[in-house]
């Protein structure tokens, strides 16, 4: 692997975070609503606690208070990068927590294929020319049309087409397979340049969404070394707001534990708080790890 496995968990917590930074996403703390980090913790903690996917816990989350769909992507991203060694598990693992929430055909669909891609990405197997077919094959049967859009963007990129075409093309970003697809192509057709990538999704629309979750993949490929330093310089900034920069460190804390949790650990102080309103709150024993090995050592 070109990067190591750290780096690509912990790029694409700061992925999210650079999500938070978006001037339109901060609206969030006005109106109470969880910041991206925010969900993101929800399911990573949930997976450190249990050590699996427990359904029953993941049902009180706060899925059906989400006012955007998207939302979802964000929290069931950390059973993408829990589960990015093995898609099988990945599948039914998403599949059952879905089923659980009830959540409609194609946000099913779509949430799939986003943690798909995290997972190629964090392998460094993610290939522009073959990873919408993949997803067809990942997602399975399905009547929805995001198989159909897919096909489409994957014309798009083997005809090297501009974001203006495939705005048009794609359809409006409004509608949850054009979302996907957009994000898609912000990341794919600027595969090797986080910088570039983000600047392209924030010429698609006035979506929050679509900057965020190209931050998290295109940061989940790269990794943190594939990000330049002024843009991860932002996240501690004294410019920012403090529950900004509270988040920013506990995030990579977070991304840390997760990674050892999932490596196989000798003892682990599973202290976890509560997510505290206004801000994240992880004790500090939760990182005084014993010992981390190879999933087929320890386990």
């Amino acid at each position: 692997m070109r990067y190591s496995l750290g780096s690509h968990f912990r790029g694409t917590f700061v992925g999210i975070c650079l999500g938070d930074t978006i001037p339109f996403d901060r609206e969030n703390k006005q109106t109470k609503e969880l910041s991206h980090c925010q969900l993101t913790t929800l399911g990573a903690m949930s997976l450190i606690e249990e050590g699996r996917l427990d359904l029953n816990h993941w049902q009180s989350l706060p899925y059906k208070n989400f006012t955007n769909s998207y939302r979802l992507l964000l929290v069931t991203l950390p059973v993408a990068l829990f589960f990015h060694d093995n898609c099988l598990k990945l599948r039914q693992n998403l599949l059952k927590l879905l089923q659980v929430w009830q959540v409609e055909a194609i946000w099913q669909d779509i949430t799939l294929a986003f943690a798909y891609a995290i997972a190629q990405s964090i392998t460094e197997k993610l290939h522009p020319s073959t990873l919408n077919l993949q997803i067809i094959s990942f997602i399975g049967e399905t009547s929805t049309i995001l198989p159909q859009k897919l096909l489409k963007l994957n014309s798009l990129l083997e005809q090297r087409a501009g974001l203006a075409r495939v705005k048009t093309e794609l359809g409006e970003v409004e509608a949850a397979s054009s979302m996907i697809a957009t994000t898609f192509y912000c990341c794919l057709s600027t595969l090797e340049d986080f910088t570039l990538a983000i600047r392209r999704s924030r010429q698609t629309s006035s979506l929050s969404a679509i900057p965020t979750l190209v931050a998290a993949l295109s940061a989940a490929y790269n990794s943190t070394l594939g990000i330049p330093v002024s843009w991860q310089g932002q996240l501690s900034s004294p410019q920012l707001p403090q529950w900004q920069l509270n988040e920013f460190g506990q995030m990579l804390k977070l991304a840390d534990v997760l990674l050892a949790h999932w490596s196989g650990l000798y003892e682990l102080h599973s202290d976890l708080t509560n997510v505290a309103q206004g801000g994240l709150a992880i004790d500090k024993n939760l990182i005084n790890l014993q010992a981390i090995a190879a999933p087929d050592i320890i386990r």
